[in-house]
Formats: C-alpha cells, structure tokens, sequence
C-alpha cells in the first residue's frame, strides 16, 4: 500500500498537476507541486494500468484542496483490507486503486474511504454549531469525521441497539471528545426520523448512508425532507448503486440543485437555500467512469 499517490503515467500526472493548482488556494500550491513532483520523481517507471490485480498496489487519497483530520487514533480496529474478486456486493467497484477500510471485528461491511470522509468533514465544517442528522453509522468511523467539524449530530442506527456496537461507537467518540455532541438513537429509520422531527427537530446537514437495498434509501430521503431546513446539504454515500441512485433523483426531480463527488463508491450532494457544496478534486490518477443507471454528469 501507498500512502502517497499512485502513477498512471508521467504525462498524465503532469497534467494534472496544472488542472490541481488551477483549482487549490494560493497557499497551498507549493506543497501540492513538491507532493505531485516528488511522486513524478519516485514512481515514473512503474506499471501504468489503474486497474489493481493480485500484486497491484492501493493507497489514500484525499482531494487537496481539503482540510485534513486523522481519527485512526480512536479506531485501532479500523484496517485496510485487499479487495477479494468474490466481494459480494454487486456494487462495489473493485478497479478503483484506493485503500478499502473495515473494522476487523466486523469485516463484512466496508467503511468510507479516507477521500470519502474528508468530504463529510468538509461539508460539515459549513455547518458547524448547526443540527446535523446521520443515518447509518455501522461503527461510528463517518459520525466521527461529522462530529470533529462541531456540529450537533442526531445519528439513528439499529445496529446501536448491540451493545458491542454502542460501546465501541462510545469508545470512539470520547476518545475523540466529541461525544457530548452527538446524540446516538439505537432505532430504525425513517421511524426514528418521524419521532424526532415530530418534536420539532429540523436539520441543516444530512448524510444519508442507512438502507442500500430496494426502497429503503427512497424511504430515508422521504422522511428526511420533511425536516430539512430552507437552507439544507443532504450527502449521499453508494450512489453506484441504483437504489441510493433514487433517493438521489427524489430530490434532483423537486428542484433541488445536485452534483456527483467521483470517489471509489460515488457520493453525491444535494443542496437548497444558502448553502454551497464544498469542491472536490476528484484523483487525477483513476480514469473515472459514471455509473450505467445515472443520468448524472459529473
């Protein structure tokens, strides 16, 4: 594994380099240049596929023109794992060359990659002191990249109802100090959102990551709505799944302005009012392919 950037090739990082700058604020320019150019230097001769095989390498990435955090301190059973060819999601894109993370005691389900929860970090830094709503922590890896930006974060997850899974959460978030700010409801959605928004809650930031199969992220984005601020940022996780994908369009088909974050899973932002997605540079180094079921360009 890479802890700095894969080379496709020479030229095309080279590229890059000037489509990166072009879009990073002044004071961060040089250390992008001495980052991309150092890679130039080391990896210029290496293999030029981006399609990782049994002896091909992975590694982070983060867009960056990004504040960056490191929560790995508070989840020692956060690992990398390889990519297996029989992962049974059909949805997973395995061709993508960047670290896939799970918690080991629970291996079947994949966390965000670190590129991913950057953009949930980033998002919540608009909104921080505001009501946040997550749904579908698993082990609290994204609720911790949401709670670290200061907002108040409501997060409904079923799997909280596990007391192995609600300490471990716990564990985290106080290692962290950001428990007092997060509000863990061990229930389903969108019930848990109904209860909630019935006592008067309203949310400004949502993150919706519950519910991947048939119309389940339909039912969370439908509830969720009902709550949601005049000026409000919804982010989507998995949108290359066609069912997520869904979820998403509810909302784009009502008039809501959207946009598509290429990563390795696709995540994808909805937003109303005075609010404003953050940017993302999408990595340079992977020829990156819309999914067949979006309308969606990037």
């Amino acid at each position: 594994t890479q802890s700095t950037w894969g080379i496709q090739a020479q030229s095309k990082m080279a590229s890059a380099l000037a489509n990166l700058l072009s879009l990073v604020p002044d004071a961060d320019g040089d250390a992008v240049r001495r980052h991309i150019i150092a890679a130039l230097e080391s990896k210029e001769n290496e293999g030029k596929s981006n399609t990782p095989s049994s002896s091909a390498t992975t590694r982070d990435y983060i867009s960056p023109n990004f504040h960056v955090i490191d929560v790995r301190s508070a989840f020692p059973h956060v690992i990398e794992r390889k990519v297996h060819p029989k992962d049974h999601w059909k949805y997973f894109r395995k061709h993508i060359p960047h670290c896939f993370y799970v918690d080991e005691r629970w291996p079947r389900c994949g966390l965000l990659n670190i590129d991913e929860a950057h953009i949930l970090y980033n998002s919540a830094l608009l909104f921080q002191g505001k009501r946040a709503l997550e749904i579908g922590c698993w082990v609290g890896w994204s609720t911790a990249f949401l709670a670290k930006a200061k907002v108040h974060l409501d997060v409904v997850d079923p799997i909280l109802a596990q007391a192995d899974f609600m300490q471990s959460v716990t564990t985290s978030l106080t290692h962290l100090n950001v428990l007092n700010n997060v509000n863990l409801i061990p229930g389903s959605s969108p019930e848990q959102v109904h209860r909630l928004g019935g006592s008067g809650v309203t949310w400004d930031l949502i993150f919706i990551d519950g519910d991947h199969e048939g119309e389940g992220p339909l039912r969370d984005v439908t509830a969720c709505v009902q709550y949601a601020n005049t000026d409000c940022l919804i982010l989507f996780h998995d949108l290359v799944s066609p069912d997520v994908m869904a979820g998403f369009d509810f909302l784009r088909e009502r008039g809501w302005n959207t946009r598509i974050y290429q990563t390795q899973q696709i995540m994808g932002v909805a937003w109303r009012g005075n609010v404003q997605p953050v940017e993302h540079i999408a990595d340079p180094m992977v020829d990156w392919q819309i999914a067949s079921h979006s309308g969606h360009t990037i």
